[in-house]
């Protein structure tokens, strides 16, 4: 188990190479549009999935338990690829 600012989260629950990331979402006009994570060790991820985008708001602050999307490319390329798999807090800054 991993303790969050906000919750105690049981990893198990989330296959093998699930993480917790805790940082700003950010919506950049690049390409389209796409979410950009900046988390608060300074690593930036590009959000890939669609399933949780209406709760997204820019500048929130959120934390997401996620994974990496491998032989994937993205178009806007602002940073490694994951997709969430849940949310554990969002809200705004």
């Amino acid at each position: 188990m991993l303790q969050s600012s906000c919750a105690t989260v049981d990893m198990s629950q989330y296959e093998p190479g699930a993480f917790i990331i805790k940082g700003s979402i950010k919506y950049l006009e690049v390409e389209g549009g796409c979410w950009q994570f900046l988390s608060e060790d300074g690593k930036t991820f590009e959000i890939s999935s669609d399933i949780f985008i209406d709760r997204f708001k820019n500048n929130s602050y959120a934390e997401l338990v996620v994974h990496f999307v491998e032989d994937a490319s993205s178009i806007c390329m602002v940073g490694k690829l994951v997709e969430v798999l849940d949310i554990i807090h969002i809200s705004p800054k």
